[in-house]
């Protein structure tokens, strides 16, 4: 799920709502990488202004799915 910039309510926000809930989030591995630690010394090739993956880096998390039933 993508929480738009523009949102009453953060990211942040609503996975904690969630997290409270017992919904398990996750952020993804995705979005842009290249402002992720792990690649701050390797060399890489930037093209155009990933203004998108920078949505999907500060404004998108996962929810988990299961296909066993719920406990009672």
């Amino acid at each position: 799920m993508t929480v738009l910039p523009d949102a009453r309510y953060t990211r942040g926000a609503l996975v904690d709502f969630l997290e409270a809930r017992k919904v398990g989030t996750r952020r993804p591995f995705a979005g842009n990488i290249s402002r992720h630690p792990a690649y701050q010394d390797c060399r890489y090739r930037v093209v155009g202004s990933l203004a998108n993956s920078d949505v999907i880096t500060e404004h998108t998390f996962w929810t988990g799915v299961s296909p066993a039933s719920p406990s009672r």
